[in-house]
């Protein structure tokens, strides 16, 4: 099984482009492998158990996470950083500066970008996911050992609703078959 995560959304827009694009893949499958779809609030309380919940729960092979980022592009986060600030939507801070007392500053994803060219915005490796809730995201379910991916979108707000589906699905399909192939290449060689 495949779990794939958006956000709720925040600091005052009335969609979330990550929940709207996970959505439309509720019930799906990539090849035989079904897709779950999990809509996560935008709030530190809780959000380690959230993430274990859910992982525990599904058993996923591979979770890919989806949040809003930049407007003109795709990011692939090729890295979790350490680190919580900002106010969540309940306008709390993080308890700390970094998620985990005993966690290292940074872990890197074991996915792959795909050798892909979307249409509409290029796709982008980054080395920096942030400090909020998408890199808490990325990094915990890393820190837990989870096979787990994190894309940065552009902002809904900004763009036709159909228009932007239609760009991004492609791209997500892209990620999670690239990276089910991966897992299914190396299962057959053990």
């Amino acid at each position: 099984m495949i779990l794939l995560t958006g956000f709720l959304p925040f600091r005052g827009r009335s969609e979330n482009g990550s929940r709207l694009l996970a959505g439309s893949f509720d019930g799906h499958c990539i090849g035989s492998t079904p897709i779950h779809v999990e809509i996560l609030p935008v709030i530190w309380k809780g959000h380690r158990e959230r993430l274990d919940e859910l992982a525990a729960r599904y058993q996923p092979e591979l979770i890919l996470s989806l949040g809003e980022g930049q407007p003109d592009r795709i990011r692939f986060e090729n890295v979790g950083r350490n680190l919580a600030r900002g106010h969540d939507e309940e306008g709390r801070e993080p308890d700390e500066s970094f998620l985990l007392r005993e966690g290292p500053d940074t872990l890197q994803t074991p996915l792959r970008k795909p050798d892909i060219t979307p249409e509409r915005w290029p796709l982008v490796e980054t080395e920096d996911a942030g400090g909020y809730l998408c890199n808490a995201t990325l990094f915990l379910n890393l820190w837990a050992g989870r096979r787990a991916g994190f894309l940065h979108l552009p902002i809904l707000a900004e763009h036709d609703r159909e228009a932007y589906l239609s760009a991004l699905r492609p791209v997500v399909e892209a990620v999670l078959q690239h990276n089910l192939a991966e897992t299914e290449g190396q299962s057959m060689l053990a």
